[in-house]
């Protein structure tokens, strides 16, 4: 299961219907000092110098005080971001300024700046970096990769040098704002449940296999696209932005991106944030390196857009072939739990708090976010919206940074101690025949407290060894299970420029109508025919909509099968049927109808409508059968005559209404009553 610290978390399904999901988690505000052992921070070799935050700049961060009532601290609120209307971001800021004020004499020592050191596992052939900045933002001119107009199909780069670095990123405090779903109530920036003050944290800029670190590797990376687009397919990927250049362990040009990495308060606040991220876009440097970058989407759109975009602009409906700059995160792992729970669409971590660094400006900008709200310590609830930041940026030529602080701890998943009777072989010393022999034995009991595993060998033997050791004397291998478990907790921060397809055109590139990535593949009439066939005569599967439980809906006698011929998504006649190719039934739905109910973030988003399983465009087939039985009796269809018997021929009939209604509410003879009719004439 998703976990958030140390403890299990419970989650609870959705159903189709309901427009929130429900998420269950620990608190997390034990997890402070596990956090910091994970990190390891006191363990990574400093430069020269490196004294921790700097005094002068640390005592100058905003300092509300938060023993205030609520009251108060809705009435002092003003940070929340807005897009600014016109201007540049030099000119003007995009958006409202914070209370706090920052100090002037902090303007030349940034306590953002990295320090980066070299790691011990560091090659020895490997660059060093002298400066102290982060090796991963060197600008690397002659191996700049460009990107294409398909960063989905790009083959992935090696894996960086390993190394660790700290850097520390300041925060303002998180603020009662009101409530998108009611104004009158008052809500934290974050979602969380309890505020916390402003605040400087400690992360790893670094990469190693461990992955406690913030950069991500590019195959990763890649693969964080290639779900984005198969589960997000209204917004096409043009161009990546949050990919940038380093170097392997022997100097080879790569690149990396960023993700999500747990962090250490540096100012003792109460309620501090468990992960961080940050990542710089330089609008300007991409576009030079990229050939989508020049072009416009729209008839009317002057030529002079960077990428065809709309900057500074703000819209509330988009229209097909918009292009927007979007800020995304995807979790790194998905438990089982929750692989049954969502489907892997964009999900901000729990406790989000998004502030945005513009050029030289000394103020930071607080960025209210749609994501999933802190009902009791560990439950959250509510859905994801990605961050479009198109209408906050007015200057392209200026970098900025996009900084990200979270509640969702990051840490390893627990180990399963090996189970009893566990078989385990070690080389003993075997006095009757006076060498050494492999003694078989296997694992009696685990003492959680001390976690050390009691082994009992074939000679009555017994000792304690820890997992390490088991490890090493495992009989089979499938029980050696992983000794470097999976992060959980971690997600990968994506920005890029995104063109937008409605249901309409999604369903026009769906169906061969327009260019796209996908055509929907067809099953022919024959095949349909044949599997209906040995279906009903085996009556293996499920063939029927999911709300007929009558005799007839599973076929009388065995001597036929009942489709419906109206979406079960709208219940309205289905005009182009489509099913996912894992599903077992035959039965169809409306993919436009399916397009259009999966626009928008929801808990239902994107399941089969027949069978509830999780599908995505590029799962799903188009029925021949279904085409035919449509094509045959569409003009007879009707809400209340829409069910089809097919037989072992391969004939199919439209069933009478009356027969219909009959055979779903059956009665007994001897129970048969005349109903009472009332004239409302």
């Amino acid at each position: 299961e998703m976990q958030v610290d140390g403890n299990n978390d419970h989650q609870e399904i959705p159903t189709q219907s309901n427009e929130t999901e429900e998420v269950t988690v620990d608190d997390v505000d034990g997890d402070k000092g596990e956090l910091g052992a994970s990190l390891n921070m006191s363990d990574v070799p400093q430069h020269p110098g490196d004294g921790g935050v700097n005094a002068e700049c640390a005592e100058h961060l905003p300092n509300e005080e938060w023993g205030n009532s609520m009251e108060e601290a809705v009435a002092a609120d003003e940070g929340v971001a807005k897009p600014a209307e016109s201007g540049t971001m030099r000119d003007k800021p995009q958006l409202k300024e914070p209370d706090e004020e920052g100090d002037p004499n902090c303007e030349g020592e940034n306590t953002d700046e990295v320090m980066e050191t070299e790691a011990a596992s560091f090659h020895s052939s490997g660059p060093t970096n002298e400066t102290g900045t982060d090796v991963t933002t060197n600008t690397i001119e002659h191996v700049i990769e460009v990107v294409g107009t398909n960063p989905i199909a790009q083959t992935p780069l090696p894996p960086p040098r390993v190394y660790s670095g700290s850097r520390h990123l300041n925060f303002y405090a998180d603020k009662f704002v009101p409530s998108d779903n009611d104004p009158e109530a008052k809500v934290l920036i974050s979602g969380s449940l309890r505020p916390r003050g402003p605040c400087t944290v400690q992360y790893d800029t670094g990469y190693h296999h461990l992955n406690y670190c913030a950069t991500l590797d590019d195959e990763t990376s890649l693969s964080i696209n290639g779900r984005l687009a198969k589960w997000d397919p209204y917004w096409k990927i043009v161009d990546v932005l949050c990919r940038r250049d380093t170097v392997t362990d022997i100097g080879e040009p790569t690149k990396v991106s960023t993700k999500t990495a747990a962090c250490k308060d540096e100012t003792g606040i109460s309620n501090p944030p468990s992960s961080c991220a940050v990542v710089t876009v330089d609008l300007a440097k991409e576009a030079r390196n990229s050939t989508s970058a020049t072009g416009t989407t729209n008839e009317e759109a002057n030529n002079d857009r960077v990428w065809g975009v709309d900057w500074g602009k703000e819209t509330k409906a988009y229209k097909s072939g918009d292009r927007r700059l979007l800020l995304r995160t995807l979790p790194l792992t998905r438990s089982s739990t929750e692989s049954t729970q969502r489907a892997d669409c964009h999900l901000w971590p729990l406790g989000t708090f998004i502030q945005l660094k513009i050029g030289d400006e000394v103020k930071e900008h607080v960025v209210k976010i749609s994501q999933r709200q802190q009902l009791e310590p560990k439950k959250w609830s509510g859905q994801s919206s990605a961050l479009d930041l198109t209408p906050f940026v007015q200057n392209t030529e200026i970098p900025f940074d996009v900084k990200l602080c979270c509640r969702e701890a990051v840490r390893r998943q627990e180990i399963p101690p090996y189970g009893i009777g566990t078989k385990v072989s070690k080389l003993f010393q075997d006095d009757e025949l006076g060498e050494m022999r492999p003694f078989s034995g296997v694992v009696a009991s685990y003492n959680s407290q001390y976690k050390l595993y009691r082994i009992v060998y074939e000679d009555g033997d017994e000792e304690d060894l820890t997992r390490e050791d088991v490890s090493d004397i495992l009989v089979t291998k499938h029980d050696h299970g992983s000794e470097d478990p999976p992060i959980v907790g971690s997600y990968a921060v994506h920005v890029a420029i995104c063109e937008y397809a409605d249901p309409a055109r999604l369903f026009d590139e769906l169906t061969g109508k327009r260019n796209g990535n996908f055509v929907i593949p067809s099953l022919s009439i024959e095949s349909v025919k044949q599997k209906a066939i040995e279906s009903l005569e085996k009556q293996t599967v499920s063939v029927v909509d999911c709300d007929s439980d009558s005799d007839e809906a599973h076929g009388s006698n065995n001597d036929c099968l009942v489709f419906s011929l109206l979406c079960p998504i709208t219940k309205t006649a289905i005009d182009t049927p489509v099913r996912g190719r894992g599903c077992g039934h035959l039965q169809c739905f409306d993919l436009s109808n399916f397009l259009h109910a999966n626009k928008n973030p929801s808990a239902g988003r994107w399941r089969c409508g027949v069978c509830q399983s999780f599908l995505c465009c590029e799962d799903l087939v188009r029925c021949g059968l279904f085409d035919a039985m449509i094509g045959d009796l569409r003009a007879d269809v009707s809400s209340t005559r829409h069910k089809v018997s097919f037989v072992k021929g391969g004939r199919w009939t439209l069933m009478e209404q009356k027969k219909v209604a009959k055979t779903e509410v059956p009665v007994n003879r001897e129970d048969r009553f005349e109903p009472e009719v009332i004239d409302l004439s």
